[in-house]
């Protein structure tokens, strides 16, 4: 089993989502694949699906609220891509696959 005494943190250098759709201009995406240990809602969060069009969305669920927690944030998640046109299909304990039909 693994609790918080179990994970380590390390700062890295990166490009938000928005950062990096501007930056390559890009405007339709086939397939975005999420599982970065919890910060799925964050980046799910800040989607603007007007300004880009996801085909599909696979993501883990399983630490939106903590460490192997789901609850409020991944309510407002499934919420949010429900109310955008995607069908969610729990492909497994851990993970979700949003699909949506142009």
């Amino acid at each position: 089993l693994v609790d918080e005494n179990d994970i380590e943190s390390t700062n890295i250098n990166c490009l938000s989502f928005v950062s990096l759709i501007k930056k390559y201009s890009i405007n339709s995406i086939e397939k975005l694949m999420l599982d970065v240990e919890g910060a799925e809602y964050k980046i799910l969060k800040s989607i603007d699906f007007r300004s880009v069009k996801i085909k599909e969305i696979f993501f883990e669920k399983k630490h939106f609220d903590g460490s192997f927690s789901e609850g409020k944030k991944y309510e407002e998640i499934k919420a949010i891509l429900t109310k955008e046109g995607y069908d969610l299909i729990e492909v497994d304990k851990e993970n979700i696959s949003a699909k949506k039909s142009f």
